[in-house]
């Protein structure tokens, strides 16, 4: 399966699940999607997705997109539909592995520092008349910001906080069994403090993260068993993403949606690294 990764990656280095023509299915994702496969992939396979979103980021001066075509276009995701906080929360958790893990400092520091600039010149906001990240839900960002030399090192209230925001998110969603999404996104603010060297509390966190049944989130939370059996019960194009599914949530894949399994993918070297 991880053979087959590179054909749902654009030229652009952005992830989507294909239809059948191979057209693009939930594009809008598509910088989420390529975040996580940099945190999770081998370092040498997500290296080339790592450089293009690098890349991408000095030549729009910091400014960070969602989504580019193989032409470069937009398309639909313009016009204040640019960026959203989930995207920018995917790529950050894979800027972290790469930086922490993978030896791209110099890869990224010109990046970060492009897009440090574009932030602080505009009070925050990812693109023109789009979103910005509150706090404490900045803290990775500056966490990465830190690690390339660029700020001081964040304080640990301000860690403290987002895990109490982070804890909040989840018991919303168990308390509603709404949309478990929101989950796996504070899930991966408290992994890439995690991956950037803080000292990261899970017990509060995880006490209702385990609940939602999210196999990646279950099994970082020290219950690996729902995890073990997502990867022995594997059927690609069942779920286009488990880790975003609650325990009452149905499957969401579709007749003729072929995804890139990346929750598999995340499953599996969470488990084995690599």
């Amino acid at each position: 399966m991880i053979d087959d990764f590179p054909r749902f990656v654009n030229s652009n280095g952005f992830v989507s699940s294909k239809w059948s023509d191979g057209s693009d299915e939930h594009e809008g994702e598509g910088i989420l999607w390529s975040g996580v496969a940099m945190a999770f992939l081998p370092c040498h396979m997500g290296k080339g997705i790592s450089k293009k979103m690098a890349d991408l980021i000095v030549k729009n001066d910091g400014k960070v997109v969602r989504w580019l075509d193989d032409q470069g276009s937009l398309g639909e995701y313009a016009d204040g539909r640019e960026i959203t906080m989930d995207g920018t929360t995917g790529l950050y958790a894979g800027i972290a592995k790469r930086v922490v893990e993978c030896g791209e400092r110099s890869v990224w520091l010109k990046a970060m520092m492009a897009h440090k600039k574009w932030l602080d010149d505009n009070d925050g906001i990812l693109y023109p008349d789009t979103v910005k990240h509150p706090w404490p839900f900045n803290f990775v960002r500056d966490g990465i910001f830190w690690r390339l030399g660029l700020v001081n090192k964040p304080s640990g209230a301000k860690l403290r906080f987002m895990g109490v925001s982070a804890t909040g998110w989840v018991t919303a969603v168990l308390a509603s069994e709404s949309a478990a999404f929101r989950v796996h996104l504070a899930w991966l603010h408290m992994w890439t403090a995690d991956k950037l060297g803080f000292e990261v509390s899970r017990d509060g966190f995880c006490y209702p993260a385990k609940k939602v049944g999210i196999p990646i989130v279950s099994s970082w939370c020290g219950s690996p068993g729902l995890n073990d059996e997502f990867m022995r019960s594997f059927e690609k194009n069942k779920w286009e993403y488990r880790h975003q599914r609650g325990k009452w949530e149905t499957p969401d894949g579709r007749n003729g949606l072929d995804t890139p399994g990346l929750d598999f993918i995340v499953s599996y070297h969470s488990k084995y690294g690599g």
